[in-house]
């Protein structure tokens, strides 16, 4: 498609310094007219991804070069992988001997980090774990992208397949539920996909809010779930909504989505994200050190699959140059990902928000003055400049009064510390980094 072949050009030069040839090469075009062009990529990961580094660029390009009303949509577009994927839906000849189906075993309770952000959740998903069927039916998980849900629902069929020996269980995706429907129907064996769904001992949907608009899909999950509830099978259901917010769906199957227990998994603070980070480099043999991890979950926003995707960029950057990991090579090489956080924010605007916050000027900051209500605020300051830009020691020392970067390091270690210890200084931080945005 030459138009798109004309914006990829100019996306490539724009990000020709950055290593971002990968993600600029996954996208195809799926549909183009003189006003819309739709992007086709392979999966939810590339998907998020794409919209939160990319989109406007790509929009900005698609506008200069081709027209100011042009719309850019990315889908997910897994047309050449289709025949392939549907080896991964639940075959015809399903055996309810096979105690689980589908369940990702590399997500468990042992691997998943719990905070103050994920907690209710988190228990009530290991009480289910526990008493299937009687604790807490249907559990209702909801929270936004990459937040953990589907490792969550995993994670409880895995530790019922330990615990309860002969149970069946099922993990499914609702599109996979849809497909699979889909299937089923054209080949006019109905009879056998409701013996599937309808004899498990626990059922897990995730993304359940795929449902919406899908009239025959919500009709047989509506008697898939009274089947299932009136013989005190467990349900679990994830979705990025709330059942009231889930659009076009039928009262009857809401109102059965809010029968049992509704838990929230909200976006980790900064000390969940840095233990988060610290698991996952340990689980992938990954070494990094408190200043790395302090600065990857200060430059993530919400989605805890950002913080994986940076670690795996760290990773395999380490690997394929024999490189070992410090806070400048990390900036450097994610220098592309958080451009434009970096581009605006300066040690002056850091500067000027701490002062505020305390109640002190920046030539306060600046000074040699060493009194606490002064030297905590200053490292505070050069704790977040450190973790906020790409300045090196020598940098942040020079613009706090030509400060030692012996000073500028012992600040930056005692803070990260003290986050971790301390709740005041936890909730300082945390208010001086939302009002810079």
């Amino acid at each position: 498609m030459e138009a798109w072949d004309k914006i990829k050009k100019e996306l490539v030069s724009m990000y020709k310094d950055t290593n971002d040839d990968p993600w600029i090469t996954i996208l195809n075009p799926v549909s183009f007219d003189n006003n819309a062009l739709v992007l086709g990529v392979p999966d939810d990961f590339s998907l998020d991804w794409i919209k939160s580094h990319y989109h406007e660029d790509i929009v900005k390009l698609a506008r200069s070069l081709l027209n100011d009303a042009m719309s850019v949509e990315l889908v997910i577009d897994q047309r050449e992988e289709l025949e392939v994927n549907k080896q991964n839906l639940l075959p015809v000849e399903y055996a309810p001997t096979n105690n689980s189906k589908g369940l990702l075993k590399n997500y468990t309770f042992d691997n998943y980090v719990v905070g103050e952000s994920n907690k209710f959740a988190s228990a009530a998903a290991v009480a289910v774990s526990q008493n299937p069927g009687r604790a807490y039916n249907p559990l209702f998980i909801y929270g936004g992208v990459g937040l953990g849900k589907t490792h969550v629902i995993n994670a409880i069929g895995n530790l019922i397949n330990d615990d309860h020996t002969g149970l069946n269980i099922i993990y499914i995706t609702t599109e996979n539920f849809v497909n699979d429907l889909v299937n089923h129907l054209r080949d006019r064996k109905m009879d056998m996909f409701r013996e599937v769904y309808r004899n498990c001992d626990v059922l897990l949907i995730d993304d359940i809010q795929f449902i919406s608009n899908k009239e025959r899909s919500q009709e047989e999950m509506f008697h898939t779930f009274n089947t299932l509830y009136e013989e005190k099978k467990q349900i679990v259901f994830t979705s990025d909504k709330l059942p009231k917010e889930i659009p076009n769906i039928e009262e009857r199957l809401r109102s059965r989505f809010e029968m049992g227990l509704i838990a929230d998994i909200q976006v980790p603070d900064i000390e969940t994200k840095v233990a988060i980070i610290k698991k996952k480099a340990e689980d992938d043999h990954i070494l990094i050190d408190d200043e790395i991890a302090f600065f990857l979950a200060y430059n993530t926003q919400s989605n805890i699959r950002e913080l994986e995707g940076y670690l795996t960029r760290l990773s395999a950057y380490a690997i394929l140059t024999k490189t070992k990991l410090n806070i400048h090579v990390a900036k450097e090489v994610l220098s592309g990902l958080i451009r434009k956080k970096d581009k605006w924010l300066t040690i002056d605007d850091i500067q000027k928000a701490v002062a505020m916050h305390f109640k002190l000027k920046v030539s306060d900051l600046l000074s040699a003055k060493r009194m606490k209500f002064i030297a905590l605020p200053r490292q505070i300051a050069m704790f977040l400049s450190r973790t906020l830009t790409n300045a090196s020691y020598p940098e942040i020392g020079l613009q706090f009064g030509n400060k030692d970067h012996s000073t500028v390091i012992h600040s930056v270690n005692k803070i990260a510390a003290m986050i971790q210890e301390n709740q005041s200084i936890k909730d300082a931080v945390e208010k001086i980094k939302k009002g810079l945005g």
